[in-house]
């Protein structure tokens, strides 16, 4: 389905005007109207914007996937960012977080350490601004080694556009949003910076293992979720250091 048919579709199914969905994200019903028709496409902005309001996966909005929001169901942002964030780590450290994990699960006397502790640990880490699109772009790209010549040529585009989005000079269209996705094996939540999970869709790529740690968090108290969560941060932090 099309972007424009499915939001239209979404805004009847919340019962909203297009003055009323205009103004929850600062437009006019012209914009929403121009959107519809398919005259006009929304920024990344919009699109994030749009998702958040309709409870929507940014991939279902724009007609990339079927699934309306294949994330955790019942979780907070938080919560959400916290199992991002655990996937992407390396085999070594996603070990010992749950290792760790357990320990602060069964430790009844860990609330006063963990005040302490928390205390040490960089909150920064998890607590910064969503990622833009123009640096997941350009860090998908290196990750997989490619110039951005290679990355043009995969979606038939020239490298001097593809320069454009990676210094915020340009955005993509929606249609390029579904191929970079596409060609770089993420969601386009992940890609636009709206998701720390790469691809909720794959979830033979979840183990035992994980699904394991992921109940045990949830279980914790919200004081040891915090703590949980600025450690995991740490570990992330610490994998981006390039290493002596």
């Amino acid at each position: 389905m099309e972007f424009k048919h499915r939001l239209k579709e979404l805004r009847k199914e919340y019962n909203m005007k297009q003055k009323e969905l205009g103004a929850a994200i600062g437009m006019g019903a012209t914009a929403i109207a121009n959107y519809e028709s398919g005259k006009n496409k929304p920024a990344i902005c919009v699109l994030h914007a749009m998702a958040d309001i309709f409870h929507v996966s940014m991939d279902y909005l724009i007609g990339y996937s079927d699934i309306r929001y294949p994330y955790l169901s019942d979780v907070s942002k938080e919560d959400e960012n916290l199992f991002g964030m655990y996937t992407n780590l390396s085999q070594k450290n996603k070990d010992h977080l749950r290792s760790y994990t357990g320990f602060v699960n069964h430790l009844s006397d860990l609330q006063e350490k963990q005040k302490e502790m928390v205390q040490t640990i960089p909150l920064e880490t998890i607590t910064k601004e969503p990622v833009a699109f123009r640096d997941r772009l350009r860090e998908l790209r290196c990750e997989q080694n490619m110039s951005q010549a290679s990355l043009a040529a995969e979606i038939g585009y020239n490298p001097a556009t593809i320069a454009g989005y990676e210094t915020g000079r340009t955005q993509p269209a929606i249609e390029v949003l579904r191929i970079f996705a596409e060609v770089l094996h993420v969601s386009v939540d992940y890609l636009t910076g709206r998701s720390n999970i790469r691809n909720p869709y794959m979830n033979e790529q979840i183990t035992a293992e994980d699904k394991i740690f992921l109940n045990t968090y949830l279980q914790l108290p919200e004081q040891n979720k915090i703590h949980l969560r600025a450690y995991t941060g740490y570990l992330s932090f610490l994998e981006l250091v390039p290493q002596e």
